[in-house]
């Protein structure tokens, strides 16, 4: 309220409300707010973008939203006709399968969530089986292979290990990295409660290799700072390449020499930057 009378906001009664995250059934209903005049009681769910959240955490409700959304938004796309299996398909991973997965990085525990992933499997079910014009008796897994789709639970298995991943790329003085030490601690105390999903997600990856990942600074450079690489030549021969090379370290701060290969199927890589010594300042491969 203060910072509404400080910055001259509003806040609409009807449209404010009030959840209490506990798993303790006798505080569900506790406690109120009153603003404006009009009070605000606790409710059993609330909706925060796109996101139902319950008192108890345990995403029930959001789930049964995101299967209800996802079966419409697929028996609309079974009324086009005229549509190959491939085109089919296209359309399921376009406008069904991200419904679904919807902000799966908060309500989805990669390992726990049995009940949710039954429940969300018969949306992508009764997809495959519009898409191959199959029997109903064919098992899922078989449609899952001859579709060339994931299974839901790997599908939202990587979704959150992707999350992570990126995370980890973020500077260590990013406000994030609090909540990704916090999961890191808790990813092994088996004696914790009420686990979040990073914490249980952390177990299906290998946090020393996520350490390990370049730092990508997430703030967009100033349009008028220069390129790192000014000017970057491929000669047609090594004595014109060396030539070259010679030439571009008298003229130039910083020259690093590239080179690459492939050998039975294997490629290879490396780049290398010399001061003036000759000695390497940095290289990698």
């Amino acid at each position: 309220m203060e910072w509404a009378r400080r910055t001259g906001s509003r806040f609409a009664a009807e449209k404010t409300e009030l959840i209490h995250l506990t798993r303790k059934k006798g505080e569900h209903l506790e406690g109120q707010i009153s603003f404006d005049g009009a009070d605000v009681k606790p409710s059993p769910t609330a909706k925060l973008l796109g996101v139902v959240f319950d008192q108890g955490l345990r995403w029930k409700e959001h789930v049964q939203q995101a299967i209800k959304r996802a079966t419409k938004t697929a028996i609309a796309l079974s009324g086009l006709r005229h549509l190959r299996p491939e085109q089919m398909r296209q359309l399921y991973q376009a406008c069904v399968a991200p419904i679904v997965d919807y902000a799966s990085t908060v309500w989805h525990d990669p390992l726990r969530d049995k009940v949710h992933i039954r429940h969300l499997n018969t949306v992508q079910r009764n997809v495959l089986i519009r898409i191959l014009s199959a029997f109903r008796t064919v098992a899922t897994a078989t449609l899952e292979v001859e579709a060339y789709i994931l299974p839901t639970h790997l599908r939202l298995r990587h979704r959150a290990q992707h999350t992570i991943a990126r995370l980890h790329t973020l500077p260590r003085d990013h406000p994030i990295w609090s909540a990704l030490f916090r999961a890191q601690n808790r990813r092994n105390n088996v004696g914790s409660y009420a686990r979040f999903p990073l914490a249980e997600a952390l177990k299906t990856m290998d946090v020393d290799r996520l350490n390990e990942l370049e730092t990508i600074n997430p703030h967009p450079l100033p349009p008028w700072r220069p390129d790192a690489f000014t000017e970057i030549e491929l000669e047609p021969d090594r004595e014109t390449a060396r030539e070259r090379a010679v030439s571009a370290k008298n003229t130039s701060d910083i020259v690093v020499y590239s080179d690459a290969s492939g050998r039975e199927g294997h490629l290879g890589a490396a780049i290398v930057a010399l001061n003036d010594n000759d000695e390497s300042m940095w290289r990698n491969s």
